[in-house]
């Protein structure tokens, strides 16, 4: 889960900071698309935040550790 949850962040970070130009290429430019991109994005965001805290951190990645103390508290 750990891994899907990294490429899901970086998806939705992609879909947030570049929405303009998402619409640019997909032949839309309205306000209403922006917002429908953005909002998009934070939903992944916010399913891969809760993916990474879930998910068991692999071996080659023991040094990031982030909420390892707490681990029993979330």
């Amino acid at each position: 889960m750990f891994q899907v949850g990294m490429v899901l962040l970086l998806l939705g970070g992609f879909c947030i900071y570049k929405s303009p130009w998402i619409l640019r290429h997909m032949n839309r430019n309205d306000t209403q698309g922006v917002i429908m991109v953005k909002m998009i994005g934070m939903l992944l965001a916010f399913l891969a935040f809760w993916l990474i805290l879930s998910g068991e951190i692999p071996q080659s990645m023991k040094f990031i550790r982030i909420f390892h103390r707490w681990r029993g508290v979330l």
